[in-house]
């Protein structure tokens, strides 16, 4: 998270101030200069799947639009409303939006953002913040470029991996595993992704692979037969013969951020929130997004119920989703 922004409920009945702080970016260290009453709330500023690794998801944030932008849009009436005395003001280009936001010290409320009146806000007492961004380090510039995702190296069978095999472990693997195979086969089935380098090593009856890979920290794997199955583990996980090939984080790349196990194109799956997730629209929305819908069924019974439930089905047709009861 690089921090949050300012939230108003944009109407009427909300101060000048408040809508002019809307949409306005703070660090995560700040604390929120609400008055006493207000409606305001913080909603986070989330990196993009970009700037965490995964340059393959699209961007699908929420733009927030700037309180000043919204409120040149309004009728006369309504800014009016908020305003009162200083829409003249306003409305003459004397003021800006932004400078009847004035900020004041309590003692027993602490910093707060508050409406100034039209004569405070001409002579200049306004302390409106600006919109302000997240900071860039300055290091980035020298940064080297992205590495691939996870992602885009997961979606794809191992094709550009080197094996090594030392004294007789190629001979040893091919008794174990009883046919010949090719290096991307043996990379693909130890859960190596593309790019890695793989090497394997006898000890006694099993065959030791270590998989080294720039994303991520060196695998061990062990594979040994257990009677006429064909065992692949490591020191956390066990996967027998017949399983879907992979273990540990190799795996847990091809088939979660994949998504490949939920049938939904991000590894994300909604929580579902009573009064918010509890209409049918909601999951199509979060469905298109690419995620797995939950809808919340905590207080709904009988023919409400039902309705949605129906009403769901049909809008999200094959595309999976989920149910969340309490």
């Amino acid at each position: 998270m690089e921090g949050w922004i300012w939230l108003s409920a944009l109407n009427g009945r909300t101060c000048a101030a408040c809508i002019a702080m809307h949409g306005t970016f703070h660090p995560v260290t700040e604390r929120m200069a609400s008055h006493v009453n207000c409606r305001c709330t913080q909603v986070p500023k989330t990196k993009s799947w970009a700037e965490l690794g995964f340059p393959d998801i699209p961007d699908t944030r929420p733009q927030i639009e700037r309180g000043a932008n919204w409120f040149t849009n309004q009728p006369e009436k309504l800014q009016r409303q908020v305003l009162g005395k200083g829409f003249e003001a306003y409305r003459a280009g004397k003021l800006r939006l932004e400078d009847f936001v004035g900020r004041k010290e309590s003692v027993q409320w602490g910093a707060s953002y508050h409406a100034l009146p039209v004569g405070r806000a001409l002579n200049n007492e306004g302390r409106f913040p600006g919109y302000g961004q997240p900071v860039k380090s300055a290091l980035s510039a020298i940064l080297p470029a992205p590495r691939p995702s996870l992602l885009a190296l997961a979606q794809s069978l191992p094709q550009n991996v080197s094996v090594e095999y030392g004294g007789d472990a190629r001979e040893h693997l091919r008794h174990l595993v009883g046919h010949d195979f090719t290096d991307q086969e043996i990379a693909h089935a130890v859960g190596a992704l593309d790019g890695a380098s793989v090497q394997v090593q006898r000890s006694g009856s099993k065959s030791i692979v270590a998989i080294s890979h720039p994303l991520i920290e060196t695998q061990q794997r062990t594979i040994s037969k257990d009677g006429s199955s064909l065992v692949i583990a490591n020191d956390y996980f066990r996967k027998a013969d017949g399983a879907r090939p992979g273990v540990g984080i190799e795996s847990f790349a091809r088939e979660v951020f994949g998504a490949k196990a939920l049938g939904v194109r991000v590894p994300i799956i909604q929580g579902p929130m009573t009064r918010v997730s509890d209409t049918a629209d909601f999951a199509l929305a979060v469905a298109e997004g690419g995620a797995l819908p939950m809808i919340a069924l905590a207080v709904m019974k009988g023919a409400p119920l039902e309705e949605l439930l129906q009403r769901t089905s049909e809008l999200l047709g094959e595309r999976p989703w989920g149910i969340g009861l309490l």
